[in-house]
């Protein structure tokens, strides 16, 4: 007898990915996330996305991604992972990316270290288009296709807590005349956050 089989065709995935940091202006010791936008393209849904992130200078990574799993040098991640600027992380997370212009985020959360004090760290990051598990390196320069950036915050990381400070000055006397000896009491107060 004659026999069927039956063949389930599924689409071909295409995606692209932006980056950006939720929860600015960025402090440290203040935890925020950044936010890996994935969009496909293709006609068929993604089953995971893989992402490398260039983690930089003054920022610590704290966790991986929700149901991911993350190397470093080829080895398992281990968490919190501080940025030195030539540190790659390499995550894949099980996800389902729509097809047709679908799309779905993906958090990593981070806090800045004092090492960010002032900076505007630029965290450069690549994904590969059909999920598969080994990413481009996201180094700038080296980095040929597939590669983006978050821009940096939008200010320099601020200290963990603010100086506000109040001046007040007196003069001992209130009335003055040419010549007078005149004493002045200088007082101030910090009601910041910090020292």
């Amino acid at each position: 007898g004659a026999q069927t089989a039956e063949v389930l065709f599924t689409g071909a995935v295409k995606l692209s990915m932006t980056k950006a940091i939720g929860g600015q202006p960025l402090r440290v010791g203040t935890a925020f996330d950044y936010l890996f936008t994935f969009t496909n393209q293709g006609t068929g849904p993604a089953d995971r996305v893989s992402f490398s992130d260039l983690v930089p200078t003054g920022i610590t990574i704290t966790g991986a991604p929700a149901g991911g799993t993350c190397t470093v040098n080829g080895g398992a991640a281990s968490f919190p992972l501080v940025g030195n600027g030539g540190t790659v992380l390499v995550c894949v997370v099980p996800v389902t990316v729509p097809a047709n212009g679908g799309t779905t985020v993906v958090t990593l959360p981070a806090v800045p270290n004092p090492a960010a004090v002032g900076t505007r760290p630029v965290n450069h990051a690549s994904w590969t288009t059909g999920g598969n598990p080994d990413p481009e390196s996201p180094t700038p320069g080296k980095c040929q296709v597939n590669c983006t950036d978050d821009g940096g915050p939008t200010d320099p990381v601020a200290p963990d807590g603010e100086v506000v400070l109040r001046m007040v000055k007196q003069a001992a006397s209130r009335q003055v005349r040419v010549g007078d000896l005149v004493r002045y009491s200088v007082t101030v107060s910090n009601t910041g956050e910090r020292d």
